[in-house]
């Protein structure tokens, strides 16, 4: 029976891998399109398309368990580099219910399945060559998982629910991958679940059906949403987005934010040379290590090799400022380079580290997890070797090598899937420490180069789009003409580190360091960037080539001195960028700040320039990356600038006009206008007409004479954020021109405050008591003490208290906020007048400390805060030691800080005290009859939203007060 899918339909049948990294495009065998048979392998059961649920529905006809059916592709497909499977189904459930089956993935067209007759291939059958997904235990949960079948055995590679299980009742989308070495992985949901090498390979030279098997009516229903089979990555198809782009470094985001032809930056996991063992994000499982030791029972040694990660019961750090730093590149439009030194525990390090590194090493050697997984492939303590096309014991030619493995699956692993759905790209710095540990990084031999594939898999079970290089050094032979280094199977552009290691690498006397450097660039030039093109492999004919250097004449990250000459260094980064090829630039900054040096910010900013007006002349350009947009708000009004020269230029100075290119996916509610009073600002505005969250993803489009380039961009619409709890401060001045009477106590109040709800509003107050027979007197901007308004050194001339800080005159105006929401009330500062000749002294007692003994001079603010972080709310102000007439100073205001504090929202709670209460229910009958607008509206009380209050309302708030 042939099928064909319906060009029309539903979303449920695009079928299309939602990926990561937009710019990776691989060839698609099998979609929506595409034609499929069914084989009712016993008792009429049949896939029938597009009946009930999905693309193909499962119908068992009749109640027998064993009748089934097979759905499958028509045409069978090949390829050396892998496939990627995604299919969507529905499933009532995934348990053990009669001989409930339902499996789908790869099988060998050596099985013709039009005559198949067995059962479950993807569990079950011995006799197929295939690797699936099964979803159900079948009388027992081992075979629910991914399984491959060899022709002879069937191997479950992963029991599903390890990290995340198949789901029933629900569309559900699984990802199947399979690659050169042997390599597998499958997702749930987008959700990494496993990943791992099958030593004996992956047979690539077969060709595969796509294959769905269905049995039983047990299960709740069986149905198919879509199916889409690709083409794995070659090497090199990753880095496609790559190409004509440079990278800024690491560090200093905050100078080079603004660049335009800038789209990436660097994100250093680990420290290199000695201090390689250094990690500069937070590691659960190392922290957990250093602290309990092998056993759990310690001894506890120093943690010194990543960032603490706090409480280790909590499955993420209780701060990140690796992941801020990311956040906050990505905010900033740039693309993330990721980067880390293979040497990991096992290179030179520093003494300080060393306790650790031997920690870690014991560990892997007893404890019974890392040990099974040492012990689950061959390859991990053995090397191959080609003669009897075996792998042969290492353990003590290579005796780190197991830690190599444990570390990629154990560490980097778990970087990879907290970090990686953030990062671009990836680099391994000394790559020679996996050939130290036996692997060979010029023979082009996937056996030879397990270290390698274990690294590319581990960040790939994060994030499967992210193109790699390894730095294997640069070539040792005839670098005249092809200075990159061998590629290895599993990377996707070149690390291209420079000649000349520390030293000048535009050195052009001594050892032509320059000459030497500029192959890289040639290199690209004549191979439009694919720098391994026309060698004697063909698998690395796509590697994208990248040039890795620094600006310094010395050290990579501080060097001080500049290396390169500006014309040469624009005339590289040009001819490399039109190559379709890399740049990669690091340095420089002085060890003790973040912020570039003069001369490499100038040279940065001048390669900026000189890319912006060359690189792609003619039409208009986008900057960076992409072009964030700040959230939207429901029922908020939404505005938002992008300016030319800083979000998108014109190469050659145009004019240009921006455009929003309205479709289905954009919101129809935002337009866009040139700022008529600053030309080439262009505002984004409108208020959101949907009432529930929305992501829109849609276009903009920059328009010149000479052409125009359009950009995706993505707008979120959310509720708007709670602004609560709400820290908020005020300074509270004297009423001007004013004499408040000797031995009166004197009461200070701020003008009205505005609670961020824009309803509530409220006064803060205080007291002053002023020294016995003394008055409170104030000029128009000022207060002191006496007639001349003036703190003067006596002992009258002071203040006896400041103290009594409340609330007074709050208004809930319809706001669900009431006056105990307001607290820690706290005195600020005091803002000194005239205080800062060298006679005047300012003494002030705050909760009872004092700022010193003999008082300061003070010109401006004296900031209370020195006593401490919690509420202050008593003062004592006089004059300190000075005499009579040396001190002559005021005081200009007192600042006052308060927090609103949100209770948790209870519906009905009128009075927002956080309970329904009968104080509740006379403020409603209050607000019957009430709408919004009216001083006696209260959102609260407005049960059902129509903006009137009415006994409607009333019959809705007292059956949950009744009912409480």
């Amino acid at each position: 029976m042939i099928l064909k899918q319906k060009k029309s339909g539903s979303a449920l049948l695009l079928g299309a891998l939602s990926v990561l990294c937009v710019e990776a495009q691989s060839q698609v065998f099998f979609d929506k399109y595409s034609n499929v048979n069914v084989s009712s392998i016993s008792g009429g059961a049949n896939w029938q398309e597009g009946l009930q649920n999905g693309a193909f529905d499962y119908g068992n006809n009749g109640e027998l368990a064993s009748q089934r059916a097979l759905l499958y592709s028509a045409e069978s497909f090949q390829s050396n580099d892998g496939f990627r499977l995604t299919i969507e189904y529905q499933t009532g459930s995934i348990s053990n219910l009669n001989s409930h089956n339902f499996s789908f993935g790869l099988i060998s067209d050596d099985t013709d399945l039009a005559s198949y007759q067995g059962n479950n291939p993807f569990a079950a059958t011995q006799a197929v060559y295939s690797i699936g997904a099964n979803l159900t235990s079948d009388n027992g949960t081992a075979a629910r998982g991914l399984n491959f079948t060899n022709g002879t055995q069937v191997q479950t590679l992963d029991e599903s629910g390890t990290r995340i299980q198949f789901a029933t009742g629900k569309t559900t989308k699984v990802t199947i991958e399979v690659g050169i070495g042997g390599y597998w992985s499958y997702r749930i949901n987008d959700e990494f679940e496993a990943n791992g090498v099958l030593a004996e390979g992956f047979d690539l030279s077969k060709s595969y059906r796509v294959a769905v098997y269905g049995q039983d009516d047990q299960g709740g229903g069986k149905s198919i949403q879509s199916i889409t089979l690709k083409k794995a990555y070659a090497a090199g198809e990753r880095a496609v987005g790559l190409r004509g782009t440079w990278v800024g470094g690491v560090g200093d985001l905050e100078s080079i934010k603004h660049f335009k032809t800038l789209t990436t930056m660097g994100a250093s996991f680990s420290s290199g040379a000695s201090a390689s063992a250094q990690h500069n994000a937070p590691h659960k499982f190392l922290e957990t290590i250093a602290l309990k030791g092998v056993n759990g029972n310690g001894p506890a040694i120093d943690y010194v090799v990543a960032p603490s990660w706090g409480d280790l019961s909590l499955d993420e750090p209780e701060s990140d400022p690796f992941l801020d730093n990311i956040l906050a590149i990505k905010a900033a439009g740039f693309k993330i380079k990721a980067y880390l030194n293979s040497e990991n525990f096992l290179g030179s390090n520093q003494d300080h580290l060393q306790e650790f590194v031997d920690r870690w090493k014991e560990y892997c050697d007893n404890d019974a997890v890392v040990q099974a997984f040492i012990n689950s492939q061959p390859f991990h303590t053995s090397v191959w070797d080609t003669e009897t096309q075996t792998y042969v014991d290492a353990t003590e030619t290579y005796p780190n090598r197991k830690y190599m493995f444990a570390y990629a699956e154990f560490v980097l692993k778990d970087y990879a899937l907290r970090y990686a759905k953030y990062i671009d790209s990836w680099i391994f710095d000394d790559g020679g420490t996996m050939v130290e540990n036996g692997d060979n990084a010029t023979s082009g031999l996937v056996e030879e180069q397990r270290i390698y594939q274990a690294y590319a898999n581990a960040v790939h079970a994060g994030n499967p789009e992210i193109p790699i290089a390894f730095n294997n050094g640069r070539s040792t032979t005839a670098y005249a003409s092809t200075p990159f280094a061998h590629a290895v199977r599993f990377e996707d552009f070149t690390f291209g580190h420079a000649f000349g290691g520390n030293n000048n690498h535009a050195e052009k006397e001594n050892g032509n360091q320059f000459n030497n450097n500029y192959r890289h660039v040639t290199r690209m030039t004549e191979t439009n960037g694919y720098v391994h093109a026309g060698g004697n492999w063909e698998w690395d004919d796509r590697i994208v080539g990248n040039f890795h250097s620094k600006l310094s004449t010395t050290a990579w990250t501080y060097g001080p001195n500049q290396a390169w000459e500006e014309a040469d260094f624009l005339q590289w980064n040009l001819e490399a960028m039109h190559a379709g090829g890399m740049m990669s630039w690091d340095g420089s900054r002085p060890r003790t700040s973040d912020t570039l040096y003069t001369w490499a910010y100038d040279l940065l900013k001048g390669l900026d320039d000189h890319l912006a007006k060359y690189q792609k002349p003619g039409a208009p350009n986008w900057a960076r990356y992409a072009t964030i947009l700040p959230d939207a708000h429901i029922g908020q009004a939404y505005a938002h600038r992008l300016q030319n020269d800083m979000d998108f230029w014109d190469p050659e100075g145009d004019e240009v006009t921006l455009e929003i290119i309205y479709d289905a996916d954009s919101p129809a509610w935002l337009t866009i206008e040139e700022d008529g009073s600053n030309p080439g600002s262009w505002i984004l505005s409108g208020i959101p007409a949907e009432t529930t969250a929305t992501e829109f993803t849609f276009s903009l489009r920059v328009v010149a004479s000479d052409g125009a380039k359009e950009r995706n961009v993505t707008l979120k619409l959310t509720e708007a954020p709670s602004p609560y709890p709400f820290s908020g401060n005020t300074q509270i001045f004297a009423l001007p021109n004013t004499d408040y009477g000797v031995d009166n106590v004197v009461t200070m109040q701020s003008a009205v405050i505005t609670a961020p709800d824009g309803l509530a509003t409220f006064q803060i107050a205080f007291d002053l008591t002023p020294g016995a027979g003394t008055n409170i007197n104030s000029s128009a901007t000022h207060w002191g003490i006496g007639k001349n308004k003036n703190f003067v050194g006596t002992a009258d001339s002071k203040v006896d208290s400041i103290t009594n800080l409340r609330i007074v005159n709050f208004s809930a105006n319809g706001s669900d906020l009431n006056e105990g929401n307001l607290v820690n009330l706290s005195f600020e500062n005091l803002d000194i007048a005239n205080g800062g000749n060298q006679w005047d002294r300012i003494r002030v007692f705050t909760n009872g400390l004092v700022n010193s003994s003999n008082g300061n001079r003070t010109a401006g603010i004296l900031d209370l805060r020195y006593a401490g972080e919690g509420d202050l709310t008593h003062l004592i102000l006089d004059t300190g030691t000075n005499g009579a007439g040396s001190n002559l100073w005021q005081v200009n205001s007192i600042g006052v800080s308060y927090v609103i504090e949100k209770n948790d929202a209870v519906v009905g709670d009128v009075d927002g005290d956080g309970q329904l209460s009968q104080a509740d229910m006379l403020l409603l009958r209050t607000a019957i009859g009430s709408k919004s607008g009216d001083a006696a509206y209260h959102a609260a009380a407005d049960m059902d939203n129509d903006g009137t209050i009415t006994r409607a309302d009333y019959s809705i708030w007292y059956s949950l007060f009744r009912n409480q």
